[in-house]
């Protein structure tokens, strides 16, 4: 009881790390509407200023991970984030695309310190699975209401309230970095040559998860249409499938069963959502699909993670993982596009079942790490 309760400050932290860094992952679809709006600015530059912070984020936060190094997470995820509070007031007044193209990509570098300070100081709690579940949970709930809240913003003000909004958001969650410890120390862990393969299967597995998992969302509105559902309905299922994502966070960090269990569960139940999004007869019948789809993808995510805190209690590996969550989403994007338009909303569903079907096997070999969650 006492170790866990000395994590608390670190968890405390770590949540309010990655939900500076993943506002920006959350708000895009918002973002690049209101940058559209820019003078001589169109829908495929305005993604480029989004694609560009995402980008730097990934980038800078795999690079991290991948390296042995003792750093003052505390001090350098605070000035990381005056500095991305400073960006953001310099973009309300920037006009120009490529201004923002310069700025976003700088914010998108700090972002991915904060995201490896999120992800490495929970790594050695006593349940990394349930850390990282919770962990999770508050970036749904934060996010969800930054999300709704938004377009208060991005309506009247354009990108100018975009910025300020995302500053707001940042600001609000400054004071709670303080909880994160003073050092983490990240260390390439002395892995015998099976676990490095096992790394690498966890790795690769995350990347063909992440990829196939995001196609259903990156597609939300063209599936959704195909039941009839009006763009006003189908906004209001993207809010409501918060909920559903809360739902699998929370189930993740109740769970007591091992982990093995956990991730078969949760990518059975994924293919299943996803046989129900693609077929869904109905718009109400969508709406409960894509609810139930997100609280997988949500119950997967800290599963995924709390296995590879086991192989690196360190903090790389975790951090590496989470770099492969933000780098997959732009790739997520072009595949449901095409296959949608070009082969139909069945391939999603073929599509989603084959990369879970590959991700679990690749994962679910590892069996030394893949232990009964603690119960703490």
């Amino acid at each position: 009881m006492a170790g866990t309760t000395a994590y608390r400050g670190p968890l405390i932290g770590s949540m309010a790390a990655l939900n500076v860094a993943m506002i920006t992952w959350w708000a895009q679809p918002i973002n690049i509407d209101a940058l559209t709006h820019l003078p001589a600015t169109s829908l495929t530059l305005a993604s480029l200023v989004v694609s560009v912070e995402l980008l730097c984020l990934a980038v800078v936060s795999y690079a991290m991970s991948l390296q042995a190094m003792r750093f003052e997470a505390r001090a350098l995820a605070l000035v990381a984030t005056v500095l991305i509070l400073a960006i953001d007031v310099i973009d309300i007044f920037a006009g120009d695309y490529r201004i923002l193209i310069a700025t976003r990509g700088l914010a998108g570098a700090l972002q991915g310190v904060l995201l490896v300070a999120a992800n490495a100081a929970i790594a050695s709690s006593p349940s990394p699975d349930r850390a990282y579940a919770f962990q999770n949970l508050s970036n749904v709930v934060y996010c969800g209401i930054y999300l709704a809240l938004l377009p208060l913003a991005s309506e009247p003000f354009g990108s100018a309230g975009i910025y300020a909004a995302h500053a707001i958001g940042v600001a609000i969650l400054l004071p709670f970095l303080f909880f994160l410890p003073r050092q983490i120390h990240l260390q390439r862990t002395a892995f015998q040559p099976q676990d490095r393969r096992r790394s690498v299967r966890l790795l690769v597995g995350m990347l063909v998860w992440t990829t196939v998992a995001g196609i259903p969302w990156a597609g939300l509105v063209e599936l959704g249409q195909r039941t009839n559902m009006s763009l006003h309905w189908i906004g209001l299922t993207a809010s409501l499938t918060g909920a559903g994502g809360v739902a699998g966070g929370a189930l993740a960090g109740w769970w007591r069963g091992s982990s093995e269990a956990a991730l078969r569960v949760g990518l059975i139940g994924m293919v299943v959502a996803a046989a129900l999004v693609a077929w869904a007869p109905s718009p109400a019948f969508f709406t409960i699909a894509a609810i139930l789809y997100v609280a997988t993808l949500f119950f997967i995510l800290p599963v995924m993670l709390g296995i590879s805190a086991k192989l690196d209690q360190g903090g790389g590996l975790p951090a590496a993982l989470g770099s492969i969550y933000i780098l997959s989403g732009s790739t997520s994007v072009l595949i449901s596009g095409l296959l949608i338009e070009r082969v139909g909303a069945a391939a999603v569903f073929w599509v989603v079942a084959v990369g879970c079907m590959g991700a679990g096997v690749l994962v679910t070999t590892s069996r030394s790490v893949l232990v009964p969650a603690e119960v703490g």
